[in-house]
């Protein structure tokens, strides 16, 4: 079966944070905006006052210790490379790439090598063996909008591609909560059990140079009440899948790159603990039906994002996960 529409897939289960490097661009709320003892701020992310050397490249995330993190107004980043789009023009995946710079001139390029953490920001420095639990509470944010694209030419003569991106949302376990998940520091990709994860992948077919999509999480809560709020990671992987004609299914080629710009979040510091406030109002037992939503983004070219056909985002959903897991 082919699919020709975009999908956004997103999968809530538990609950969770987003992150990027910012400028300073803070815009304090108000106390009447705060509750529970809590302080709010909106912070844009931009990513265009880290320096860059002649070639257009910051921070490179596969010179060095893998586990080395770029710390960036506080907020650190793993396998996340800070690219000047105009400088490093000769040796972008496509021309089209300096589409990545939302806000000129960078932007952030993300992909997976083996031996080193998937991309993610964090409010909390995971390059290191250990984070504090006990300061989780203290610090989270609630996602707003982040733009991002595939990278290069998204496309196989004669045949039927797509790549799909998955953006992974989580607040990290507190002291009350089972102790960390040591995976994660090498690099691990797995989604820790117990605490609170929001998961969304961006279904995005090929068929050239993509365009750049504004992915606004504020519209997603309207439907999944929390989704996307009171979280301190965020990942961003993807994956390259081309079309069996033999066999009928989507066949995972693996690893795209991905560029990240303009990340908006509210910045929540102090007060009541998410967990605490959002009680009993997810369970790990809830059926994993019931927290999948599927999105399209709409045919005018125009980038926005709409809940989309259920069924068809359903099935190609299951195909994809038995691809991974080593089915059909």
């Amino acid at each position: 079966m082919l699919f020709t529409s975009t999908l956004i897939i997103l999968l809530t289960g538990l609950s969770v944070v987003v992150v990027s490097a910012t400028n300073s661009d803070q815009i304090p709320l108000g106390e009447n905006e705060s509750h529970h003892g809590k302080k709010r701020y909106n912070v844009t992310l931009n990513f265009d006052d880290i320096e860059t050397n002649s070639s257009g490249i910051g921070f490179d995330p596969w010179v060095g210790d893998p586990n080395e993190a770029l710390e960036y107004n506080g907020v650190y980043f793993q396998s996340f490379k800070v690219v000047n789009v105009a400088k490093a023009l000769p040796d972008l995946p496509d021309p089209s790439d300096l589409l990545c710079a939302s806000s000129a001139p960078n932007a952030l390029f993300s992909s997976r090598k083996p031996g080193y953490p998937w991309p993610r920001l964090s409010l909390h420095n995971l390059g290191r063996r250990r984070y504090d639990p006990d300061d989780t509470h203290n610090r989270t944010f609630d996602m707003r909008t982040v733009t991002l694209r595939p990278t290069g030419n998204v496309s196989v003569e004669g045949h039927d591609v797509f790549v799909g991106v998955q953006l992974n949302l989580m607040k990290l376990p507190t002291s009350k909560e089972s102790s960390g998940f040591p995976s994660l520091f090498r690099g691990s990709p797995d989604i820790p059990q117990g605490s609170n994860v929001w998961r969304a992948a961006l279904l995005l077919f090929g068929g050239g140079p993509m365009q750049s999509f504004k992915v606004d999480f504020q519209r997603f809560a309207k439907i999944i009440p929390g989704f996307g709020t009171g979280v301190d990671t965020f990942e961003v992987v993807a994956d390259f899948y081309i079309w069996d004609d033999e066999k009928e299914f989507w066949r995972l080629q693996g690893d795209w790159e991905v560029c990240v710009d303009d990340v908006e979040l509210e910045m929540v510091k102090g007060g009541q603990d998410h967990d605490e406030e959002n009680a009993g109002q997810q369970s790990d037992e809830d059926d994993d039906d019931d927290k999948l939503l599927f999105l399209t983004v709409n045919d005018d070219g125009d980038g926005d994002v709409v809940v989309g056909d259920q069924v068809l985002g359903r099935q190609l959903w299951e195909q994809l996960q038995n691809q991974k897991t080593g089915g059909k």
